[in-house]
């Protein structure tokens, strides 16, 4: 399984973009967290509505501080967490190439 975390601000249309392209991301499992730094937007109904989990701030906890938070949330079977902007664009398939990737190398 593969978890992807997307720390959003005020983000709304540009995180719903991101998300609609997960699905076709990989062949498998994803666990999607959204970590919303109290947007005033409509940013968590979209996330919810989109199908992921959504950890909510009361108030702006930083970039860093937002990806620790969904990291630590992620789903214990997710071998491979990947962090991402709420404007980025997945092509069909890299996600599953990335994971095949870091899977492959033992180091």
């Amino acid at each position: 399984m593969i978890a992807v975390v997307i720390v959003s601000w005020n983000t709304a249309d540009l995180l719903a973009d991101c998300l609609r392209g997960l699905p076709s991301a990989a062949d498998e499992p994803l666990d999607v967290i959204v970590v919303d730094n109290a947007s005033s937007d409509d940013s968590v109904a979209k996330a919810r509505a989109l199908g992921a989990r959504v950890i909510v701030n009361a108030a702006n906890a930083g970039y860093a501080r937002a990806n620790n938070q969904g990291w630590r949330a992620a789903d214990a079977q997710a071998d491979v967490v990947v962090l991402l902007n709420s404007d980025t664009l997945v092509p069909a398939g890299a996600l599953g190439r990335l994971a095949a990737a870091l899977r492959a190398d033992d180091r």
